[in-house]
C-alpha cells in the first residue's frame, strides 16, 4: 500500500498509520504504522485474506482523515490480494478546522487532442501567474479527473489552466481565447470547484471558426463595396465618400476582431485587442453624416467635434503602442486593462446609439417629405432596412453590457451568455456590408442618387370659407397633367412640375394641398393610375403585362405601383379587373 498524496500542510514528521476492522480500530497501532520513504511517500506491506476497510490516522481519530473542509469522509475498502494499491489524503480533521475553508480545484474533462502525457497546471493571481509551478500542477485520479487543493487562505482569486506554458492556455470550445476564471470562497459554501477544459489555444486557437469565417467575408464583402461605389458616375458623390469611409471602417474593425481572435496575432500585437472598439466609434457619426448628405437638399457644415472620441481613443491607443509586448500581454491577461476595455466599448456603444437617434430622424423626416416633393418613392427602403438591423445590434449591445456589469457587480467572474452576446453583435454588426452587398447587385441604382428630397414648406389647409386657390393655377395644372401628362415622368418632382407652371413651389404645394386636398405624391399617382385602368382596358390583345403597363404611365417600380393602384382604388390590380383581362406580372 502506497500513500502517494497528502496535504501539503502535514507535519514534517507526521507518523501515520492505517486503522480498520483488522486491528478492532485501533487508531495509532504500531505494526500499521507507515514508513516514509526517500519521495516522501508512505508505504506499508499487507497481507490480507479477506477484504478489509481502514482509514488513514496521525495516531489519534482527532487526526483522522476527512474531507475538504473538515467533512465526515467514509471507510476506504481494500480487496483481499490486491497489490499496489495507491491512494492520497485530502485533509486531516485536526488541521482542517484550523484552517478553515480549503479549495479543491477539480478538473473532470479535458479535450480529445490533448497530448497523452500532458500535465496540467493552474495558474492565477494566487501564484503570480506562473504557468508551470511544480506544487501547482493537477494531479491525475484514478477516474480520469484532476485534482488540486489550493493554499490555505486562498479564498478570492482568479485563475487559467495550462499545460507548462502560455502558449499551451486554455481556451473557449471554438479554441479562442476565453476570459480568466475566477472564484470568491467568502461568498460560497461548496470549496470544491469543478471544471471542463473546452480546448487548448494551441492546439485549436489557429482554426478558421464559423464567427472568424463570416467577420473575415464581412469584411471583405465591405472592400469589394468600397471598389463597387468608388467606381459609380453618380451625381450624389459626397454621401458615397462617407459611405466608403463608413464601410472602411466597418471592415477594419471585422479584420482586427478576426486578428486579436488569433493567438499568434495576438501575441505578436497585443495592441489589436483595443482596436476593433475604436473603430467602431467612427462609425456612428458616419453613418449619420451619410445619410444627411444622402437625403437632404440644405446643405450644412460638420464640426469636427464629432470626431473627438474616435479621436481621443486613438490617442490612448497611441500610447499602448509603446509599451512592450510581453508586458502588455501578461496586463491583458491580468485583466488590468480591463477597465479601458469596457470603457471604450460603452463609449462606443452610448456614440452609435446617439447617432442612430439622430440618422433615424432624418429617415424619418424624408419620408414624410417625399409625399410633398416627390411623385416617385425614393429608394429609402433599403436605409430602412439597415437602420432596423443597426437598431437591433445596439439593443443586443446595450442588453449584453448590462449583465455583463451586473455580472461584475454581482458574481465577479465571467459569464457564456456574455460572451456569446458579444459575439452575436459582432455578427449583426456585420450583416450591414451583406446588406448593402445585395442591395448593390440586386439593385445597383440606390447608390446612383441622382435626386435628393427637397425640404419644402407644406401649405396648411386654411379654413372651407377661405381657400385662396387662384383658379388659373388649377386650370394650369390640370392642363399640364391631362393634355401634357406630365405625370408620365417617372422621376416627376415638385419642383419640376413648378417650373413648368412658371411658379414657385410653395404656390404649388397650397393649390395641391388645399385645392385637392391631397399631397403631391398622392395627386401624380392617381393620375397614373387612372392612365393605368385606361391603358390596361385599351390593350384588348393583352400585349403587356400590368408591370408594363405601370411603367409606361410613370411608376418607376412594382412595390410602389401595388400601393399606390390600391390607396387609390382599394382593390389590388387582379382585383380591380376581370381575371381574364390583362396578362399579369
Amino acid at each position: 500500500m502506497v500513500l502517494e498524496n497528502y496535504p501539503e500542510y502535514t507535519p514534517e514528521n507526521a507518523q501515520i498509520y492505517i486503522a480498520g476492522s483488522f486491528n478492532n480500530w485501533q487508531a495509532a497501532d504500531e505494526a500499521y504504522r507507515l514508513t516514509k520513504d526517500d519521495q516522501g511517500r508512505y508505504t506499508i506491506d499487507l497481507d490480507f485474506d479477506s477484504t478489509i476497510e481502514f482509514k488513514f490516522t496521525r495516531g489519534k481519530w482527532e487526526e483522522v482523515e476527512c474531507t475538504i473542509g473538515g467533512h465526515y469522509k467514509a471507510n476506504r475498502v481494500l480487496m483481499a490480494k490486491q497489490h499496489e494499491a495507491t491512494f492520497s489524503v485530502q485533509a486531516w480533521l485536526d488541521l482542517e478546522k484550523k484552517l478553515g475553508k480549503r479549495v479543491l480545484i477539480k478538473v473532470t474533462d479535458i479535450p480529445e487532442n490533448t497530448p497523452h502525457d500532458a500535465s496540467i497546471y493552474i495558474a492565477g493571481s494566487f501564484n503570480g501567474w506562473q504557468p508551470a509551478q511544480p506544487e501547482y500542477r493537477l494531479i491525475p485520479q484514478a477516474d480520469g479527473s484532476y485534482e488540486l487543493l489550493l493554499p490555505p487562505g486562498t479564498q478570492q482569486f482568479k485563475y487559467k489552466f495550462n499545460r507548462g506554458n502560455w502558449n499551451s492556455v486554455e481556451g473557449r470550445s471554438n479554441g479562442r481565447a476565453m476570459s480568466n476564471r475566477s472564484y470568491d470562497a467568502r461568498h460560497n459554501e461548496h470549496t470544491t470547484l469543478t471544471h471542463t477544459i473546452e480546448s487548448w489555444e494551441d492546439l485549436d486557437g489557429n482554426t478558421m471558426t464559423p464567427f472568424l469565417f463570416t467577420l473575415t467575408l464581412s469584411a471583405f464583402q465591405g472592400i469589394l463595396l468600397i471598389i463597387f461605389i468608388f467606381s459609380l458616375q453618380a451625381n450624389n458623390r459626397e454621401a458615397n465618400y462617407y459611405l466608403l469611409i463608413l464601410l472602411g471602417s466597418i471592415s477594419l474593425s471585422m479584420l482586427f476582431k478576426v486578428g486579436s481572435s488569433y493567438r499568434n496575432v495576438f501575441q505578436l500585437f497585443p495592441q489589436i485587442h483595443f482596436l476593433p472598439e475604436i473603430f467602431l466609434l467612427i462609425a456612428g457619426p458616419l453613418f449619420y453624416f451619410y445619410i444627411h448628405k444622402l437625403v437632404l437638399y440644405q446643405k450644412k457644415q460638420f464640426s469636427l467635434l464629432h470626431y473627438i472620441p474616435f479621436g481621443l481613443h486613438l490617442f490612448v491607443f497611441c500610447i499602448l503602442l509603446l509599451f512592450d509586448s510581453n508586458t502588455l500581454i501578461n496586463s491583458i491577461r491580468d485583466e488590468e486593462y480591463q477597465w479601458l476595455y469596457h470603457l471604450l466599448s460603452l463609449a462606443a456603444l452610448a456614440s452609435n446609439l446617439f447617432y442612430f437617434l439622430r440618422s433615424r430622424k432624418i429617415i424619418n423626416h424624408a419620408i414624410h417629405l417625399q409625399e410633398h416633393t416627390l411623385s416617385f418613392e425614393f429608394n429609402l427602403s433599403y436605409l430602412k432596412k439597415i437602420a432596423w438591423f443597426y437598431a437591433a445590434s445596439l439593443l443586443m449591445w446595450a442588453f449584453t453590457a448590462m449583465l455583463s456589469v451586473i455580472n461584475l457587480l454581482l458574481f465577479n467572474k465571467p459569464h457564456f451568455i456574455v460572451e456569446y452576446g458579444f459575439d452575436s453583435i459582432w455578427l449583426m454588426g456585420s450583416s450591414v456590408t451583406y446588406i448593402l452587398g445585395y442591395y448593390a447587385m440586386a439593385q445597383p441604382e440606390i447608390l446612383k442618387f441622382s435626386e435628393k428630397v427637397e425640404d419644402t414648406p407644406t401649405a396648411h389647409p386654411v379654413s372651407s370659407n377661405d381657400h385662396g386657390v387662384p383658379t388659373h393655377y388649377m386650370d394650369s395644372l390640370k392642363a399640364l397633367m391631362e393634355k401634357e401628362k406630365a405625370f408620365n415622368n417617372p422621376k416627376l418632382t415638385l419642383s419640376e412640375l413648378a417650373k413648368m407652371m412658371g411658379t414657385n413651389t410653395h404656390t404649388l404645394s397650397k393649390v395641391i394641398n388645399e385645392g385637392y386636398q391631397k399631397n403631391f405624391y398622392d395627386y401624380v399617382n392617381d393620375y397614373r393610375v387612372k392612365a393605368f385602368i385606361e391603358s390596361v382596358s385599351n390593350d384588348t390583345n393583352h400585349e403587356y403585362t400590368y408591370l408594363q403597363h405601370a411603367y409606361q404611365v410613370g411608376f418607376n417600380s412594382k412595390a410602389s405601383f401595388n400601393r399606390a393602384f390600391k390607396k387609390s382604388t382599394q382593390k389590388t390590380p387582379s382585383e380591380y379587373f376581370d381575371k381574364k383581362g390583362a396578362v399579369v406580372f
